[in-house]
């Protein structure tokens, strides 16, 4: 997939356009009330996926002086207990096992796991198993493994 990040890169006609957002309170807390109200008003839809809800469900905002709001990790109702007991298959526990010893690897492992949704688990997992074969483990590898099928 294209993609170009606003402000930075040359903008390209049918390319993913990426918005640079922080965590602070100036970039969360209009998105925090725009959330709050797409939900009072009915219009925010959920596809009842049971990861969102657990993300729903633990999401705490706080506030500061002037009253903005923004959610605070530290402050979460629960961790990532549900989770722990998952049993991944054998591709994607190597893979992530071996991602857990690089300073990006949860954020490559949620970029595969994220693949799961879109082309399944059996291709998610084909793919992993086949990047393993070739001695390689990064999300950008099997992501392209997918790509390729």
């Amino acid at each position: 997939m294209d993609a170009f990040v606003d402000g930075k890169d040359d903008a390209r006609t049918g390319a993913l356009r990426l918005v640079p957002w922080g965590r602070g309170w100036r970039d969360m807390a209009p998105a925090i009330d725009a959330l709050e109200i797409s939900v009072l008003e009915r219009r925010f839809q959920h596809p009842g996926n049971p990861v969102l809800t657990f993300c729903f469900a633990n999401a705490v905002s706080i506030t500061d002086a002037s009253g903005n709001r923004k959610l605070d990790k530290s402050a979460t109702r629960f961790n990532e207990a549900p989770f722990k007991d998952w049993v991944l298959p054998t591709g994607l526990d190597r893979i992530h096992r071996k991602l857990a010893t690089v300073s990006d690897g949860d954020r490559q492992m949620v970029s595969i796991l994220t693949a799961v949704l879109s082309d399944g688990l059996p291709a998610v997992e084909a793919a992993c198993l086949e990047a393993l074969r070739e001695g390689v483990h990064s999300a950008d590898i099997v992501l392209n493994i997918l790509a390729r099928q």
